[in-house]
């Protein structure tokens, strides 16, 4: 399958497109419906985005930002057409995070917390062009340590600039930060760090200081998901895009901490319904299509 732009991907997990006319939307579709968080951001025009069985029409100045499990598809574009889209994988936001930046900036989009806003000129006009950094130092300069940094650090303007952008149309005092907030930030980043070598809830209780009990309580209010499913879908999320490599499933096993091939593949089809080998032919069957 082609880059949009039809650039080499230096930064895989990382896409940035522009999209003007009806070809380039056939282009990009089939990464709409991939497991990444995606940006979409209508300067111009007007698009029908299709999201499971909802349509729903994007007019000029409005963001939407979609988690990872939601899959989309753009299926019309209105009049002269100017969208910016991004869309990033887990893994290079984890990649990207440095001992500096903290990654309290994956929490809202992590926990699917962002919808559809209506922003003025000055907040599109501030969010393409971060867009547009991106771009540019996304391409053309394969993995120059300085390069790199340039470009983690616009990611995270990026994601600094929306976490701004939802706190101030969404003044919900249910989304102000809480002790829950912060617990579930510590556990957020203490998972990020071990999730591969450690599958137990409690491993994580222990090093947070709480028992597993609150733990659980905590992580299921916040995100609305149990600290065992969250666990889960780090996994989960980490093996697919593992799988979309040349890697064996014996190698990808290892990596992410299972006892054997059998334990990882039960875990994933537990899951997944379909074995690593089954969703490894799946993506290859897609790339023929």
């Amino acid at each position: 399958m082609k880059h949009p732009h039809n650039h080499k991907d230096y930064f895989p997990g990382l896409q940035v497109s522009f999209l003007k006319n009806k070809k380039q939307v056939k282009k990009v579709n089939p990464f709409l419906q991939e497991n990444r968080f995606a940006l979409l951001l209508v300067r111009k025009g007007k698009i029908d985005l299709k999201m499971k069985s909802d349509t729903v029409l994007l007019q000029p100045g409005e963001l939407i930002f979609l988690s990872e499990e939601t899959s989309s598809t753009i299926t019309a574009i209105h009049d002269q057409t100017l969208i910016g889209i991004v869309l990033f994988s887990r893994r290079f936001a984890f990649g990207a995070i440095t001992k500096t930046i903290f990654p309290t900036f994956l929490i809202f989009p992590t926990l699917g917390c962002f919808s559809r806003l209506q922003l003025n000129t000055h907040e599109v006009s501030l969010l393409y062009l971060l867009m547009t950094l991106l771009d540019i130092k996304s391409k053309g300069h394969k993995y120059q340590q300085p390069h790199n940094q340039v470009l983690e650090l616009g990611f995270y303007m990026l994601l600094w600039e929306l976490r701004n952008l939802y706190r101030h149309y969404n003044r919900d005092e249910s989304f102000l930060y809480t002790m829950k907030h912060i617990w579930f930030m510590r556990f957020f980043d203490t998972i990020q760090i071990h999730y591969k070598e450690q599958h137990r809830i409690q491993f994580y209780a222990d090093k947070l200081h709480v028992s597993t009990r609150y733990l659980s309580k905590t992580v299921k209010e916040v995100s609305g998901k149990t600290a065992k499913r969250f666990l889960r879908d780090f996994l989960l999320q980490e093996a697919k895009m593992l799988l979309h490599d040349p890697v064996s499933v014996k190698a990808i096993s290892h990596a992410l901490g299972f006892n054997s091939v059998q334990h990882f593949s039960n875990f994933f089809k537990r899951h997944t319904t379909i074995s690593p080998t089954a969703f490894r032919e799946s993506l290859n069957d897609k790339s023929i299509l």
